[in-house]
């Protein structure tokens, strides 16, 4: 999990990050399949799996968007969502938000 955490608090899944809340994720971007074989030309499928609290995983999500219109990188499209989510449950469930936040995480609002 500190390698998933990383991937938010330094990598490409940044817009996951959620002030106060250690998350972890993992990007994903991949190439839609054709019906005829091979690949769609510019179709994508963007995603996002996330964990959280990091000291112990209680919960994960997993945000797929099939054929993204602003974008395709999975930490550009899904990661916001999923660390809104991520954010909202956590503190919906009462987690007391943590001292160890890395500097870098900044807060993204996303509209729903």
């Amino acid at each position: 999990v500190e390698l998933m955490e990383k991937v938010v608090s330094q990598g490409g899944g940044s817009r996951a990050a959620v002030p106060g809340y250690r998350i972890g994720g993992k990007t994903g971007t991949a190439n839609k399949v054709s019906k005829d074989g091979g690949y769609e030309e510019n179709k994508y499928i963007s995603s996002f799996v996330g964990v959280a609290p990091i000291e112990k995983p209680k919960y994960t999500l997993l945000l797929i968007v099939q054929e993204p219109k602003n974008g395709y990188y999975g930490g550009a499209v899904a990661a916001p969502y999923a660390g809104q989510m991520l954010g909202e449950i956590l503190s919906y469930e009462g987690y007391e938000k943590s001292d160890r936040v890395n500097d870098s995480q900044k807060k993204i609002d996303v509209e729903v």
